[in-house]
């Protein structure tokens, strides 16, 4: 079976906490306690593991972060870093 990502939002202190719970509810079906659990964690931990995915969907969700902070004119440095990265989880 494929290997398994996770998708990791880092606090990068330019992003809303607004932009994170919209984008986890709209891109990655979360509801919106889930999604404001998932900002503490971040202004807490720095990060959260928001999902886990075959790397094509990781990546998938991982572009549709990127265009959602584009259309909310996020800085040009959250463009290209956003506060996403994926990581494999060895099996």
């Amino acid at each position: 079976h494929p290997s398994m990502y996770a998708v990791i939002y880092w606090n990068d202190h330019v992003t809303t906490a607004d932009f994170v719970i919209k984008s986890l509810i709209e891109i990655f079906g979360k509801d919106l306690i889930t999604s404001k659990k998932i900002v503490d964690e971040i202004n807490a931990l720095g990060k959260s593991q928001v999902g886990v995915y075959i790397r094509d969907i990781a990546e998938t969700k991982k572009d549709e972060v990127i265009a959602a902070a584009r259309l909310e004119k996020f800085p040009k440095k959250l463009q290209f870093f956003c506060n996403i990265n994926i990581v494999i989880i060895k099996s």
